[in-house]
């Protein structure tokens, strides 16, 4: 599967994700410190810890970072070396103060790098449905002879990865109503007049 943060900027991925830049710098840095200890031989980071908590979207970006400094190197990482620099930066981020062994790094690497490309698959389904729920309720809405006037007022998203917000079948549907809701209250009313 491509990359999704791998080729891009500190500030770019930081758009993408809503992860601060500097931590996200922070991480490439750790992982071209670590990148050239293959034994695992290296002096943990000083406190405090770069991450308090391992979330699935920083899994992510860290799996994304690693796998691109791996990438970088001259020659390039072989797929185990870049599972143990996975888990070393993530370990070293979140405070270790001893590296983990090579084997045992290989395996929470192979773990770590799983449930990465665990939390990615979820995601692009996620996208997707989402993204035929928009559809549908965009077609649905244009056959509605009530709110086909109003949707032209309302601009699908892009559907490109780098659309910072999608909105969603539910918002879409809201945005609607409510803009119909407003058409309605702009038409003349008319009043009777008791003389």
């Amino acid at each position: 599967m491509p990359l999704q943060h791998a080729n891009r900027g500190a500030s770019d991925i930081a758009v993408a994700t809503g992860l601060p830049a500097d931590l996200i710098k922070a991480l490439r840095s750790r992982a071209e410190r670590l990148r050239p200890f293959a034994g695992g031989r290296f002096e943990p980071s000083q406190p405090p810890a770069l991450l308090d908590k391992l979330t699935d979207q920083l899994l992510v970006v860290a799996s994304d970072v690693v796998t691109s400094v791996a990438a970088e190197a001259s020659p390039a990482l072989t797929g185990k070396a870049t599972l143990r620099l996975l888990a070393w930066v993530v370990a070293d981020a979140r405070g270790a103060t001893t590296p983990l062994d090579k084997a045992l790094a290989e395996t929470v690497g192979k773990r770590l790098d799983k449930q990465a490309q665990k939390v990615r698959e979820t995601l692009a389904a996620a996208s997707a449905e989402a993204a035929g729920a928009r559809k549908a309720a965009h077609t649905a809405a244009a056959q509605d002879a009530d709110l086909a006037p109003t949707l032209a007022s309302v601009s699908l998203p892009p559907s490109t990865p780098s659309s910072r917000r999608h909105i969603s079948a539910r918002e879409m549907r809201s945005t609607l109503v409510s803009t119909s809701w407003a058409a309605a209250q702009q038409r003349p009313q008319v009043r009777s007049v008791r003389a």
